[in-house]
C-alpha cells in the first residue's frame, strides 16, 4: 500500500503549487492504483491450483515492469514532459 499511500501524500501536499506537479500527481496515483489491482488479480490468480508457477512468474514480471515505467516517468518528469503510464486506469481524472 506503500506504493498508493505515498504520492498520495505528496500530491495533496504539492497539488496547490502548480498544475504540472497535479497532473503528474494524478497520472502516478492511476498508474499505482492500477498496479495494485493488477498485483490483487495475480495473486488470486496464484492461489489456484496449477497456477502457482506462472502466479509467480506475472507477478515477478509485474515488478520489474512498474519498476521499469516509474524510473521512465522520473526521467519524463526531470525533462518537464508528462510521462502517460500504459496499463494505467483512470481512477482520478486529469
Amino acid at each position: 500500500m506503500t506504493n498508493v499511500l505515498a504520492p498520495l501524500i505528496v500530491w495533496f501536499i504539492v497539488k496547490q503549487q502548480s498544475a504540472g506537479a497535479d497532473q503528474h500527481g494524478r497520472a502516478v496515483l492511476n498508474f499505482q492504483l492500477s498496479m495494485t489491482l493488477y498485483f490483487a488479480v495475480l495473486y488470486l490468480a496464484k492461489v489456484i491450483p496449477y497456477m502457482e508457477q506462472p502466479g509467480a512468474v506475472c507477478l515477478r514480471a509485474w515488478v520489474y515492469i512498474n519498476i521499469f515505467f516509474i524510473l521512465r516517468a522520473t526521467f519524463a518528469a526531470t525533462q518537464g514532459e508528462l510521462f502517460k503510464f500504459p496499463f494505467s486506469i483512470r481512477f482520478i481524472p486529469e
